[in-house]
């Protein structure tokens, strides 16, 4: 009695993996043709069965974690390159010499084109371009910005 209960669990995986995996929306049919042991009626149960509340499915988990991880990472990004930024600043202001041959504000604002550097490295790897390139381009948009934000500070 179990086995085609098991059976039918790995069917209904395959099915799930049809869907989703699908470009344009799928019809019995098509899913018969890939399951060609099953018939209409079978594949009809099992596709009733798919419509099921998803909150206890792994999914169901993962999408109500996933919001929260996100929002995360997108505040803590930020916050942790900006603390990254300004420790120099801090630092000087605290009254901590550091052996560095800029001073605290050259220095935060090198931090700032570095941690850019860096974040344009890492989209190139991730992108799959040049990563020098693409750290590069990122550093010469941050030198383009800091320039138009210089030019409309200096008219003011």
């Amino acid at each position: 009695m179990e086995q085609p209960n098991v059976h039918n669990e790995k069917v209904k995986y395959i099915i799930e993996c049809l869907i989703f995996a699908s470009e344009v929306p799928l019809t019995i049919e098509k899913i018969k043709d890939v399951l060609e042991d099953k018939s209409k009626k079978e594949l009809k149960e099992l596709e009733e069965s798919l419509v099921a509340p998803l909150e206890e499915s792994d999914y169901g988990k993962a999408s109500q974690v996933t919001p929260w991880i996100i929002a995360a990472v997108n505040g803590l990004s930020p916050f942790l390159i900006s603390l990254f930024i300004i420790i120099p600043l801090w630092l000087e202001q605290a009254g901590v010499n550091l052996p560095l041959p800029l001073g605290p504000l050259e220095t935060g604002i090198s931090f700032a084109f570095l941690a850019i550097l860096f974040l344009g490295i890492f989209l190139g790897r991730i992108s799959g371009t040049f990563w020098l390139w693409s750290g590069l381009r990122a550093v010469l948009i941050g030198l383009a910005t800091a320039g138009i934000i210089f030019m409309i500070g200096s008219k003011s």
